[in-house]
């Protein structure tokens, strides 16, 4: 049994702050993001003898209840043995954010599931994004979680916590789950001190999505959809896409429908660099290479082909539903309202700087809630999900790309955007490496702020990578003191 408390919460400087106690972690929850760790050792060291003393007070009056050294083989055998004397469905609740069309698609996957699992009723909790993780958060600090909760390695290792989480390792071993079959650095995002904190759902990769008809009007070429241009090639098309009247431009040959910086971040590796150490924690920025180097300054040309940073947010969002964008990165999720819109669109790999670079992306998956009442049925349901079964109905329905790269090829997958050859999809997951994940997403931020300012010319090439080995370090250090 692992048992989490939310035994007191602290106010300081008009902050809040709780501390969770299990029967071997002891942790601080920050519920603002500009608090550190540091800030609060004088309230820990104040308080935290008082909450061991009584989560370990309410532990012991319970030890005669439930054992604390139940194994993951006697949890599967009592839960079979209580679901043949009942005969009930054991539920299993589900939390997601989303839109009402991913709502539909999860209602899709989980009806199938059921087929396959007639024993166990999963009850979807579907949200928006932020108010998502806002019940998250507050229903962590409680202890009262749904069973399985869906994380995206977008926010990164904050919700790693022994104790509220379910170390999945022991489950994945027991039934012998070919992990090493997943698409390659996958299951590095949901690893940290040995534990395994989540399994994939699906991977949100971002391939080079342009309108045909700008390109039509400009003369060039469609690129391969399975085979990738090199960033010379792609960045001198973009030059001919774009158009300046006056002061004014009238068509960018790059631009997103949202975050433009966050997603630039994707030509770091394409020389080779790497921007951290390591995806889950890194502890040190390491993009002063030459071939680090070579991706900052790919960056930095595409001040040439992007709208002015002062226009972002007004004129130039939406991605290719904006007809004034001759090319973007986008996921898949997207392409229905690319449709939509009425735009003729195709997708091609991302551009490389070398043969074979990484490319980069994020991991969507599903975390098992220590307060769980029922985990081999939840175990059922993250295991199913990351199945080849589980991962077709994700093809079929539109969510992400499988974690399979050869679903990608499946009609289930490729025919699912009518015109759209998505043969780039194969090509991305074989060089798949997930974003770093960290605490907070302070230094996300702070890169993409130093991304704005190299596109304005605020700063140079060394300038930026100054920036990273500097304030980007420090702040980064910040993180884990």
């Amino acid at each position: 049994m692992n048992l989490t408390l939310a035994i007191c919460s602290i106010q300081e400087e008009k902050e809040d702050a709780l501390i969770c106690v299990s029967a071997t972690h002891v942790s601080l929850i920050c519920t603002q993001k500009r608090w550190r760790r540091k800030e609060v050792k004088k309230i820990m060291k104040k308080k935290l003898l008082s909450v061991i003393l009584a989560g370990f007070m309410v532990m012991g009056c319970l030890a005669g209840c439930t054992s604390n050294d139940q194994t993951v083989e006697n949890e599967k055998n009592t839960s079979e043995t209580e679901q043949a004397e009942s005969g009930e469905k054991t539920v299993i609740t589900v939390a997601r954010w989303g839109t009402d069309s991913e709502k539909e698609a999860f209602e899709n996957i989980f009806a199938e599931f059921e087929k396959a699992h007639p024993e166990i009723d999963v009850q979807l909790d579907f949200r928006p994004w932020d108010t998502y993780w806002d019940m998250i958060n507050v229903n962590m600090s409680g202890g009262m979680l749904p069973d399985i909760v869906s994380v995206s390695t977008q926010l990164g290792s904050k919700y790693y916590i022994p104790g509220v989480f379910e170390d999945l390792a022991p489950y994945i071993e027991r039934d012998e789950v070919k992990t090493e079959e997943f698409a390659q650095n996958v299951m590095d995002a949901f690893t940290m001190d040995g534990k395994v904190f989540g399994f994939p759902n699906d991977i949100s990769l971002y391939p080079l999505c342009y309108n045909k008809a700008l390109l039509d009007e400009s003369g060039i070429a469609y690129p391969a959809s399975d085979n990738p241009l090199t960033f010379d090639e792609y960045y001198e098309m973009a030059k001919k896409l774009t158009k300046i009247e006056g002061n004014a431009y009238t068509q960018v040959g790059f631009a997103d429908e949202a975050r433009t910086a966050f997603r630039l971040q994707w030509l770091f590796p394409m020389y080779g660099g790497s921007m951290f150490d390591q995806t889950v924690n890194p502890t040190k920025i390491t993009i002063d290479t030459p071939e680090g180097r070579k991706g900052v300054e790919a960056i930095a040309k595409m001040a040439d082909v992007v709208a002015p940073v002062a226009e972002w947010g007004k004129s130039w969002d939406g991605g290719l539903q904006n007809s004034a964008i001759a090319t973007c990165t986008s996921g898949i999720w997207m392409f229905g309202d690319f449709k939509k819109a009425g735009v003729d669109f195709g997708v091609a790999p991302m551009p490389e700087g070398i043969e074979g670079s990484a490319v980069t992306g994020l991991i969507n998956g599903f975390m098992m809630a220590s307060n769980c009442e029922n985990k081999e049925a939840a175990w059922q349901v993250l295991k199913w999900l990351s199945s080849r079964d589980g991962q077709l109905q994700v093809a079929k329905n539109g969510v992400g790309t499988p974690i399979y790269s050869e679903l990608c090829t499946d009609p289930a997958f490729a025919n699912q955007i009518e015109g759209v050859d998505l043969s780039a999809y194969s090509y991305m997951l074989d060089h798949f490496q997930p974003l770093a994940m960290m605490p907070d997403d302070s230094l996300n931020i702070f890169i993409e702020n130093k991304i704005k300012d190299l596109l304005e010319g605020k700063i140079d090439v060394n300038g930026f990578i100054e920036a990273m080995t500097g304030e980007g370090q420090e702040i980064l250090d910040a993180m884990y003191q």
